[in-house]
């Protein structure tokens, strides 16, 4: 008998808590966010419920707190007021912008690239070029 958790057997019991959770969270609206966690001894994890927007066709859930903190401190790093949901191009791909990660100190806004559907981060001042370009 093994006395520590391995990585495996940690990403293997994360990934059955998440189908377990997965309707529970469907059934009250929210998406359902797993955030890193730890093994050894022990298991441990951490599990987000992220109200769900309105299926509108957005890129992005205005509720998220990203987007509030975008909403609310974009000018603060030198983006305009409404910057959130807008788009821009970067490297000949499109993003939408939605939100900014107030730890990130190098590149605090998150973006989702249109093409591929996935999230991205960028420098602020990058993103500030590109809206205003």
């Amino acid at each position: 008998m093994t006395t520590t958790i391995t990585r495996e057997k940690h990403a293997a019991v994360t990934r059955d808590v998440e189908q377990a959770l997965a309707s529970v969270f469907e059934k009250h609206g929210l998406d359902l966010r797993i955030k890193g966690g730890t093994y050894g001894p022990s298991y441990a994890i951490k599990i987000e419920g992220i109200l769900r927007a309105e299926d509108d066709g957005a890129a992005f859930n205005p509720n998220s707190p990203e987007a509030q903190y975008l909403a609310q401190f974009a000018e603060v790093y030198g983006l305009p007021a409404d910057a959130l949901g807008r788009e821009f191009t970067s490297r000949g791909r499109r993003f939408v912008v939605t939100g900014l990660n107030t730890r990130a100190r190098r590149m605090p806004i998150q973006a989702k690239c249109l093409d591929d559907d996935r999230n991205y981060k960028f420098e602020a001042e990058a993103v500030a070029r590109a809206l205003s370009a």
